[in-house]
């Protein structure tokens, strides 16, 4: 029993239509059926649903063509069908219910072995172990008988396959046994393994690494001694000499000179750099007098030296600060002036509250009036910035007041008498010893971090491991230099690299020697060394299947092409190909005569019956070679059930066709077949069932 439903939506682009089973055809069928009616009337839908829920998208015998019809329906596009369908039969009472959503793609596939009480889910690939699916348009039937032939190929393939996988395990076998060494070969490397491993005890390298790490040791403790002693040097230097100057007869005035000129230099800095910062904003208000004042900052003078040797700043210098001064406060103190500093505070105060969204009575919206009232002050202060202005008054007031204390300064200047001068020489040489000690109290430092704490060494221990290294490594390296303990220590360095690197080599040659002494005595073990020989006979016997079933895929192509070529006729391996195809037809009717087949010879397109007639495939009706083909595909040597589509068979007259159904019902009393199905065209839908 076959109990289905469908809703099969299509978009036509201005409308969509909807369809459903036609009510001609019942929606509870009998296992074997057939279905006759006009294009369009919905015969392939259903067969289309049938082998759709029978996993027909990706297994089951179905031409390209058929499948790409039947993704159709399910793969996202203008297409969208939902179905459920239970297929029962009744003989092995196995059930098979299918079911899929509209808007997805996925098919649910389910089985039941005891008549329907319990589903569980099949996949695909369980599916097809289980059963056969036939689809197919049995075009061109003579033609195509040719397609059952690649049944035998493809069980060929697989034991191709097979079979050449054995030919690589014999083959390895017979080559480990074929290469194995004999007892005096295995005996011979066994003494070069003891050879190499007696060589390779020689090679403790422990003492040598032990005193290469000592002259490490003792080239940084040399080092670091270096390192302090230096230090120490310069310290003792730099205080010796501190001494010697603060015990001299430096003069009162000589320490007042320079305390003063160094006040002079700050104060002398400080014009220096505040004069350009009032040159440029004397600049930016336009200052009608902007040349005068940049020659008069221009000379100033950039150091105390010049500020003394020309005995103060000038007066002019004064001068032109301060009627840049005056220009900036009167504008400032203008009405205009006056009018910008307040408004400059109110939009710092109004800044606070933008983007609020506050409105002002008579006003209107803060964030608008404050734009306007910007753009009014920025009007007004195009010719003089108000900001710049304050910036003039308030480094002119500064610049002044440094020049009186400088020019105040400069009169109580006087410098220590000429027999005094070597006292300033001693006080750069003492700055100069001051650098070079802390110049070696940090490499000393430094040496220490990065180097010596690393290996345990700092001064606290110094002298100690000196000593120590001096124990280990003998009292003669108490007379050895710095360079002459490094050339040691490379040496030693060198003769322990080249030692391990012998050792390593010596290590690599024993390990593959017992490496390959291990595999040689498996070999002797292997169960197949007393069938050298043998095996070598079935390697070569093997070869040779190899090249016949190469040979039969090669006979098999002729097949396909219709010519022996340079292949004999009378091949036992077409006899072969004749029979199998003869067993798989069974039986044809040609003319008025049933004939039960022996033969189907593809290449001279004959048919031999038992009796030993011959019937030509061209001579046969289209209707009686679709049957013929039809019930090659129905006819395969496994005991999986078959679900038989065969659509558009309208060559094939009713008594043609109820052969094929005789075939079906045949099957469904053996228990299998689940479906059993053809579709023909028709003016009217008629629905004709058979079986069970």
């Amino acid at each position: 029993m076959i109990q289905f439903d469908y809703s099969l939506e299509v978009d036509m682009g201005t409308e969509k239509r909807t369809y459903n089973p036609p009510k001609e055809i019942p929606k509870e069928l009998k296992n074997i059926f057939r279905i006759q009616g006009p294009n369009s009337s919905g015969k392939s839908t259903l067969m289309n649903i049938i082998a759709i829920a029978s996993h027909g998208l990706t297994k089951g015998k179905i031409p390209p063509s058929i499948r790409s019809r039947m993704e159709e329906l399910v793969k996202p596009g203008y297409k969208d069908l939902e179905f459920e369908m239970t297929i029962s039969d009744p003989v092995s009472k196995r059930a098979l219910k299918s079911s899929k959503k509209k808007g997805e793609t996925e098919v649910k596939v389910r089985e039941s072995l005891d008549g329907g009480n319990s589903f569980s889910i099949i996949i695909a690939d369980n599916f097809e172990k289980k059963y056969n699916l036939i689809y197919d348009i049995p075009e061109n039937p003579v033609g195509r008988l040719n397609e059952l032939t690649g049944e035998i190929k493809t069980v060929q393939n697989l034991f191709l396959g097979k079979t050449r996988e054995f030919q690589r395990y014999v083959e390895q076998t017979s080559n480990e046994i074929g290469n194995s060494m004999g007892p005096e070969e295995i005996k011979e490397l066994e003494d070069k393994l003891i050879f190499e491993e007696e060589a390779l005890k020689k090679y403790n390298l422990e003492p040598e690494k032990t005193e290469l790490v000592f002259l490490k040791k003792l080239m940084v403790a040399y080092k670091l001694k270096e390192y302090n002693d230096k230090a120490e040097e310069a310290e003792r230097i730099f205080n010796n000499a501190k001494k010697e100057i603060k015990n001299s007869d430096d003069s009162k005035a000589e320490k007042e000179y320079s305390k003063k000129t160094k006040e002079l230099s700050k104060k002398v800095q400080s014009v220096s750099s505040s004069k350009f910062e009032l040159v440029t904003e004397a600049n930016k208000c336009n200052y009608p007098k902007f040349d005068e004042l940049k020659n008069a900052m221009d000379g100033i003078g950039r150091d105390a030296n010049a500020v003394i040797k020309r005995g103060g700043i000038p007066q002019s210098c004064v001068d032109a600060v301060s009627e840049v001064k005056n220009f900036a406060d009167s504008i400032s103190s203008s009405s205009k002036g006056e009018s910008l500093r307040a408004m400059l505070e109110v939009i710092r105060v109004l800044d606070q509250y933008v983007d609020k969204n506050i409105e002002l009575p008579e006003i209107g919206l803060l964030d608008e009036f404050l734009q306007n009232f910007k753009k009014k002050y920025k009007e007004m202060n195009s010719e003089y910035d108000i900001k710049s202005l304050k910036m003039i008054s308030q480094k002119a007031k500064d610049i002044i007041g440094w020049v009186a204390e400088i020019n105040q300064l400069v009169p109580t200047i006087i410098p220590p008498p000429e027999d005094k001068t070597e006292s300033f020489e001693k006080e750069q040489h003492l700055d100069d010893l001051e650098s070079q000690y802390k110049r070696a109290n940090g490499n000393r430092s430094d040496y220490v971090s990065k180097v010596s704490f690393e290996m345990g060494i700092s001064l606290v221990n110094l002298d100690d491991v000196i000593n120590q290294c001096y124990s280990i490594l003998g009292d003669e390296y108490k007379e050895k230099s710095f360079n002459e303990i490094k050339d040691a220590h490379d040496s030693k360095n060198n003769s322990i690299m080249r030692s391990e690197s012998e050792k390593n080599n010596i290590s690599s040659r024993t390990e593959r020697l017992r490496e390959k002494i291990i595999k040689e005595k498996s070999k002797q073990a292997s169960p197949y060394i007393e069938y050298k020989n043998e095996i070598k006979e079935l390697q070569n016997q093997v070869s040779e299947l190899m090249k016949s079933m190469n040979s039969a895929n090669h006979k098999l192509e002729a097949v396909e092409r219709k010519s022996y070529g340079s292949f004999q006729s009378d091949d036992p391996f077409f006899k072969s190909v004749w029979s199998y195809l003869g067993k798989r037809l069974k039986n044809i009717r040609h003319l008025d005569k049933e004939y039960d087949v022996s033969e189907v010879d593809l290449i001279d397109g004959t048919i031999i019956t038992s009796d030993k007639t011959i019937i030509h495939l061209s001579d046969m009706g289209t209707g009686q070679s679709q049957l013929s083909y039809l019930k090659g595909l129905l006819s395969a040597d496994d005991n999986r059930m078959v679900i038989a589509l065969f659509d558009e068979v309208s060559t094939m007259t009713d008594s043609t066709l109820n052969v094929l159904f005789q075939e079906f019902e045949k099957l469904q009393k053996e228990g299998k077949l689940m479906v059993g199905m053809t579709v023909s065209p028709a003016d009217e839908i008629e629905v004709n069932s058979y079986g069970v």
